[in-house]
């Protein structure tokens, strides 16, 4: 493997294309080996599908990065009509995607005459144009290519539900940091409601009084997965001038001598004013590893 060079400039250097060339790529290069490494492939921003028609939608402008680290920056809205029923038919499952693409210039003023002779065309681009390419198809893509939506046309070849509504069916998948070995991420974790007011809400709760709300259990068995799970709490008090804390308690108990252990957490929620909170309404989430 040949080693990482960089261009050393110094006065009266004489410079052809190959050094300028070789600038680019260093800089090209060293940017993806970082989105690949540092990066998962997906969508960092907007690229959202929404439909404009019976038979068209939009692309948001956005941005993306692709499984080669390669950026690929959406910087208009663009439509993508699907009239045509030989290639998108009634009841067909279309997909959206987005892939990086570099092309010569469409502007004739970022072209010259080449002084070349080899040279096939008479004149040079002086720009290479980086624009993806959106393509819509019914052929499910691999996982190399960044999908932005999937959605089923009805019996007539229609785009499904309301002008302006977003398509996605759960197929986008969002650029993010890679996590060290062993880290669990957004997509390994589940969240569950295991509490709420509206089945049992605390009323009456008296000044330096307390109410503890079970929040999650599980058995300590060798095969348990979840022992313990991270608590999301909303609470607040419909009663004027109050304050309240909430904290976590955990408790292992055994309520019969040949049961196994369990595991418990435990919302408490505390008084901390001089008033009585007539009702105290809460929500809490156990968020768990799938």
């Amino acid at each position: 493997m040949a080693d990482i060079e960089r261009l050393n400039y110094f006065n009266n250097q004489f410079l052809k294309e190959e050094d300028f060339l070789d600038e680019q790529k260093y800089h090209l290069e060293m940017r993806r080996h970082h989105n690949r490494l540092l990066h998962t492939p997906g969508i960092a921003e907007g690229l959202e599908i929404r439909k404009t028609g019976a038979k068209e939608v939009k692309v948001t402008r956005g941005s993306a990065i692709d499984s080669n680290g390669r950026e690929m920056i959406l910087l208009d809205d663009l439509n993508v009509p699907l009239s045509d029923q030989a290639k998108y038919p009634p009841n067909s499952t279309i997909y959206i995607t987005i892939t990086y693409e570099e092309k010569k210039p469409d502007d004739s003023l970022k072209w010259q005459p080449s002084e070349e002779k080899d040279k096939a065309d008479s004149k040079q681009f002086t720009r290479w144009v980086e624009k993806p390419k959106i393509v819509a198809t019914t052929t499910e893509p691999d996982s190399t290519v960044i999908k932005l939506a999937r959605f089923k046309l009805d019996a007539n070849g229609n785009v499904p539900g309301d002008i302006n509504a977003e398509l996605d069916d759960g197929v986008r998948q969002k650029a993010t940091a890679k996590l060290p070995t062993f880290s669990i991420s957004i997509q390994q974790l589940k969240t569950q409601v295991v509490a709420q007011s509206s089945t049992q809400p605390i009323k009456m709760l008296k000044s330096s009084e307390t109410k503890e709300i079970l929040a999650y259990q599980n058995s300590l068995s060798s095969t348990t997965k979840n022992i313990g799970a991270f608590l999301l709490v909303y609470g607040y008090s419909k009663t004027k001038d109050t304050e309240f804390t909430w904290e976590q308690i955990y408790k292992t108990e055994q309520t019969d001598k040949d049961k196994e252990l369990m595991y418990k957490q435990f919302v408490k929620f505390s008084n901390t004013g001089g008033k009585t909170i007539e009702e105290l309404e809460y929500i809490i989430y156990a968020v768990l590893e799938n």
